[in-house]
């Protein structure tokens, strides 16, 4: 991009886009998190999350990340227009020029002869000739100039040729800049068509464009989707007051940007995470712009993680099960309250550095046999760690049996965190 003659201000404005696009990207996934508290805050934090994805923040940042990159279309497209309007406005004065030196040239060549060869540097029809020729945008054929003409007509033509050459060149490099600028934005178009669902409508909604991801998606034909509003797609999972709140967002001039539940042809559901820009022209919008991505499979995976976390933590709850997370990387532990009970303690108590107090709790002579079995396990000599051994409570020297079995965890290859429980 450097390349193609980008500004630092240009750079700026993208830059100013991707933060933006990541601010809006944080407070969605902390909406999400707000969204997945199933403790008894729950319902508060769904309202949270909620009144966090329609406040004027969210929709400010929506609005902002097409603005920076409109400005760098504008940006590039008022540079280059100066450029070759600066090329043609010079290219237009040379011409002139050489106009008033022809006529110069004449005027001449009525007072005498030998002064007017003098002069031009040769005969009238060269000089004739070669100013036909700039005049023409010929700018290739060169003008032989001897030392006896320096000063001459011709001297001045050539390097007014000169001149010209160099300026042609000039416009004809900003023409290819330009050129592979568009082409360069045309490839980015087609990436993200070939990546996504992309469709334009008319500032009534009417769709007047649809690619063929969108056919593939929801199963209706180009010709179906052109002339028809959105809503052919349109699920019901979403309330009325939910689309009120996106058109009122585009049509105001904003972007939106959120998570769409739509209907195939065959009646089967997807999701999409949609964006809908609008378009101005002279006269205000004349177009809205769509891209979505498909997100079913996402949606789906996370659905099922949720129920399988759901298991888990039934599962644990049921059984009075101790857990005790610890990061082998780092060093920290995470515990239950179950965990802290069998010790004795609260789990505001144990919060600090869970793993200082099993260490400090545990029979000296068990110590050892755990750092062993630990260790065995680490290399893999073992499938999990398991460790039976005599905890010290709270309360005083009583003894207390604890079976303690724990798997790592890998990433990239390394262990990175191991689940106890107890």
């Amino acid at each position: 991009m450097r390349q193609a003659g980008y500004t630092a201000e240009e750079f700026d404005k993208l830059a100013l886009a991707k933060a933006n696009s990541d601010g809006l990207t944080r407070i969605e996934f902390e909406a999400m998190a707000l969204m997945d508290d199933t403790g008894p805050q729950a319902v508060t934090s769904r309202a949270n999350a909620l009144q966090m994805m329609h406040d004027g923040q969210y929709h400010q940042y929506k609005a902002m990340i097409m603005q920076p990159i409109a400005e760098v279309n504008r940006l590039v497209e008022a540079r280059t227009r100066l450029a070759v309007e600066d090329a043609k406005s010079r290219a237009t004065v040379a011409r002139l020029t050489l106009i008033l030196i022809g006529l110069g040239a004449v005027a001449m060549l009525v007072r005498t002869s030998r002064t007017l060869r003098t002069t031009l540097g040769g005969t009238a029809d060269e000089v004739q000739a070669h100013i036909t020729r700039i005049g023409e945008g010929n700018f290739s054929t060169s003008i032989a100039v001897t030392e006896d003409m320096k000063g001459s007509v011709l001297d001045r033509l050539a390097q007014t040729r000169h001149n010209l050459e160099r300026i042609d060149q000039e416009r004809q490099r900003a023409l290819a800049e330009r050129m592979e600028s568009a082409r360069e934005l045309q490839t980015l178009m087609d990436a993200v068509s070939s990546y996504s669902i992309v469709s334009i409508a008319d500032p009534a909604g009417n769709i007047t464009y649809a690619n063929d991801m969108f056919s593939q998606v929801s199963g209706y034909s180009n010709a179906e989707l052109m002339g028809q509003n959105h809503r052919i797609v349109k699920s019901g999972a979403q309330p009325e007051t939910y689309w009120e709140t996106v058109w009122k967002t585009i049509s105001s001039g904003y972007v939106w940007r959120g998570e769409v539940c739509n209907r195939a042809k065959d009646g089967s559901l997807y999701w999409v995470d949609t964006v809908i820009a609008p378009y101005f022209g002279e006269h205000g919008i004349e177009k809205y712009i769509s891209i979505r991505t498909d997100v079913s499979a996402s949606k789906r995976a996370q659905q099922t993680l949720d129920a399988e976390r759901q298991r888990l933590n039934n599962i644990i709850t049921g059984t009075r099960a101790g857990t005790w997370e610890w990061n082998y990387q780092t060093g920290e532990g995470i515990v239950n309250a179950r965990w802290a009970e069998m010790m004795g303690y609260s789990l505001e108590e144990v919060k600090g550095n869970p793993n200082r107090l099993w260490r400090h709790a545990l029979h000296p002579d068990d110590l050892v046999l755990a750092a062993q079995r630990l260790d065995e396990h680490v290399k893999g000599k073992r499938d999990i760690f398991e460790f039976e051994g005599r905890m010290r409570h709270k309360a005083g020297p009583l003894g207390l049996a604890t079976d303690t079995r724990a798997a790592f965890h890998t990433h990239a290859r390394r262990k990175t965190r191991m689940d106890v429980w107890h």
